[in-house]
């Protein structure tokens, strides 16, 4: 969780911290939908985490583009199964 503003802060800090706690960690994205100045993509979370427990949930993601850069990502999912998949 936690607001993470700019690629640096995306990938050098939200993912590695994010990433550390799966052995596998799939978005697979099933659909895309576009609604002029929102991205909306739906899809599912798959993986193993590192307590060897296996997950599936679906998600949405809705992306803000302004000027052909993402300038907002929002993430809708049922965080409980992920999170019950670390304990």
């Amino acid at each position: 969780g936690g607001k993470y503003v700019g690629v640096k802060a995306v990938f050098e800090d939200y993912f590695p911290k994010m990433l550390s706690n799966f052995k596998e960690f799939h978005a697979i994205p099933e659909q895309f939908l576009d609604f002029k100045d929102h991205i909306m993509v739906i899809g599912k979370y798959k993986g193993i985490s590192i307590k060897d427990k296996n997950f599936e949930v679906q998600f949405s993601h809705v992306y803000l583009v302004q000027e052909n850069k993402i300038v907002q990502f929002r993430q809708f999912t049922d965080a409980k199964v992920i999170s019950d998949s670390l304990k």
